[in-house]
């Protein structure tokens, strides 16, 4: 009975010894992964953003002058407010070039309204239909997996605009997003790269920018109409 029970022991010792060397191996490959992919540029910028967000979130009012450039040249292009909230503030004043090629839309919620509008012979939701499409390339139809997304746009989907959106990052996410930094985003079933400005969400007519993600950012997207 004895050498029964030193047995067992020495097999239960075994199979903890087993599982302890499968987690080191395990760190071990992911330490040699990290290595294999380190890019020193990349984790110095992202050092350097962290910090900068560190830093923005402790003083949000307060920009450090330069010491390589006088400072009316690094802010000449800011101007001072009496009042955030009530001083007057041209909305079209030093806009850039682009924006002479975007559509302004005057009323959104009444062009919502108008293009949502029930029309005659419209097809109900979840009902069966034959699509017959001409002229269709072969180059679509030989990469075509068996199912394609069909969509159609409605008036003034077309047009080039800009998108006030709001944005919630994800519970996991530690990402530092910067102002104007490249993001893929999504609006429906529109897909594309952008460069976000982020701003403070008020019912204002003036809206801070911030400097990194909080939750409301602007840029340049095809106009879109909610569901």
């Amino acid at each position: 009975d004895e050498e029964d029970n030193f047995s067992g022991e020495s097999e239960e010792g075994s199979e903890g010894e087993d599982e302890e060397f499968e987690d080191v191996q395990s760190s071990q490959d992911e330490a040699e992964d990290y290595d294999v992919h380190f890019d020193a540029e990349e984790e110095a910028e992202e050092l350097r953003k962290f910090r900068q967000a560190c830093d923005h979130e402790q003083f949000p009012d307060e920009l450090d002058t330069p010491i390589d450039i006088p400072a009316r040249v690094r802010f000449q292009k800011y101007r001072g407010l009496k009042s955030f909230r009530t001083s007057p503030w041209d909305a079209k004043e030093n806009l850039p070039r682009d924006y002479s090629r975007i559509s302004q839309i005057a009323n959104f919620r009444n062009i919502r309204k108008h293009l949502l509008k029930p029309v005659d012979r419209q097809v109900p939701s979840g009902a069966f239909v034959h699509v017959f499409i001409e002229n269709v390339p072969v180059a679509i139809k030989d990469s075509s997996r068996g199912s394609v997304v069909i969509f159609t746009l409605l008036e003034y989907e077309q047009r080039m605009s800009v998108q006030h959106v709001l944005q919630q990052r994800h519970v996991l996410s530690e990402a530092v997003v910067k102002s104007k930094e490249q993001l893929l985003v999504q609006v429906g079933f529109r897909r594309y790269v952008v460069s976000p400005i982020f701003s403070q969400h008020t019912k204002s007519d003036k809206h801070k920018m911030e400097r990194f993600m909080p939750n409301s950012g602007t840029f340049y997207g095809e106009f879109s109409t909610l569901p």
